[in-house]
Parts: structure tokens; C-alpha cells; sequence
């Protein structure tokens, strides 16, 4: 198992992206822009325990 910390960037609704906020502990599929395979891991924001889109 590999942690590590990542500065994410969520999509507009207008790209198609959340409308409801997310919350620490969340699991969502992710793409890298240099792999074409999806990943899902688990979100733990710092300083935070809720992101609004």
C-alpha cells in the first residue's frame, strides 16, 4: 500500500463534475492524465473534513 499527497482538482458541474460535497474518507474513481487505467483510493482532506464543489 502507497500513500502519498496530491493537490486535486475537481471538475465543474459544468464539466461534468460533483454537485454534492465531498468528505474525508471518500473513494472516487480516479484518471491520471498519464495512464489510461481508472484507480479508486481513499480521499483524506488536511485541514478539512468536507470540499464543496
Amino acid at each position: 500500500m502507497s500513500d502519498f499527497i496530491a493537490l486535486l482538482q475537481y471538475r465543474t458541474t459544468q464539466e461534468g463534475g460533483r454537485k454534492t460535497p465531498a468528505f474525508s474518507k471518500y473513494r472516487p474513481q480516479i484518471k491520471f492524465d498519464f495512464d489510461e487505467m481508472q484507480t479508486s483510493g481513499e480521499q483524506t482532506f488536511i485541514d478539512k473534513d468536507t470540499v464543496y464543489p
